[in-house]
């Protein structure tokens, strides 16, 4: 199931549709989820996000934890580029607690921002100054 956005600048009229996720029959979505999942996993194996999330890992024997890399909409805090990226977390959820680990990724279109996923308030790429507005949201397959 994936799920869709169209915001719109109240000031500057900027508007963009943006389609997340994988609809039901979209087998190369899916393919491409698990592949980096594995590469995420791999990575963590390697020690490139430090031993703490290396070790948690490795203690995870019962394989609780999920390893999530489906698509969201990001937001840089430099140049308030809007696109669509893949997230990667890691997730536990239990009846006491839920955790989530989120690894940071910096912005393919200025090189220095950080993204946010799918912030709260979602600034205009163009002329920078007010919040968008969601017009439409739903759910597409």
């Amino acid at each position: 199931m994936g799920r869709f956005y169209e915001y719109k600048c109240p000031k500057c009229n900027f508007s963009k549709e943006m389609h997340v996720g994988g609809g039901f029959f979209s087998k190369k979505y899916w393919e491409e989820t698990e592949q980096q999942e594995k590469e995420l996993r791999a990575k963590i194996s390697e020690g490139k996000y430090g031993d703490y999330v290396r070790k948690l890992v490795e203690c995870d024997t019962g394989n609780k934890l999920r390893f999530i890399c489906n698509t969201d909409v990001f937001q840089c805090e430099k140049c308030f580029g809007l696109m669509i990226e893949r997230k990667r977390e890691i997730f536990y959820d239990t009846d006491d607690y839920e955790m989530v680990i989120e690894f940071k990724k910096t912005c393919p279109e200025c090189k220095g921002g950080k993204l946010r996923k799918h912030p709260e308030s979602i600034r205009c790429p163009e002329c920078k100054e007010v919040p968008l507005k969601l017009e439409k949201f739903g759910s597409w397959d």
